[in-house]
């Protein structure tokens, strides 16, 4: 899937990477959204977007060692296919429901960080999204519980 916005706008912070998330993911309308959905965003060192927005449908609702591990394996080779290894990986969850973070979140965005540790690649921070809203989940001593 291409990216429906013009990708060389550099995604340089924490609110433009929100806001990308907020631009490519469409939804038919309020309460439209039915499946989970992994998606994926490849950048550049200098934050410009690689022109492929990869959806992984039918994300269990815990987190898939085996499936991130793989996902971002993936990602380092491409990034070192295209950037020299230098780029990052963004991914936001699309679930159905309610804005508030969830356990579940959490556990994706912890378990993407060890699988992005371990592949050698940098993550950017998760974002968890669904029908109008996107939220980024903060790891570590300064997340809100």
């Amino acid at each position: 899937m291409s990216s429906p916005i013009p990708v060389h706008h550099p995604v340089l912070t924490d609110t433009d990477l929100c806001e990308r998330w907020l631009e490519v993911l469409s939804w038919g309308g309020p309460g439209d959204l039915r499946a989970r959905t992994l998606w994926v965003a490849l950048f550049d060192a200098i934050g410009a977007q690689l022109p492929v927005l990869m959806p992984v449908d039918h994300t269990p609702r815990e987190p898939d060692p085996d499936l991130l591990d793989g996902l971002l394996r993936g990602c380092a080779a491409i990034l070192a296919d295209h950037c020299g290894r230098s780029g990052s990986v963004a991914l936001a969850l699309e679930r159905p429901g309610g804005a508030s973070l969830t356990p579940a979140d959490r556990a994706w965005a912890e378990q993407a960080q060890r699988a992005a540790t371990a592949s050698g690649v940098a993550l950017r921070r998760t974002h968890v999204a669904g029908p109008g809203w996107v939220r980024p989940v903060l790891l570590g001593a300064g997340a809100a519980r």
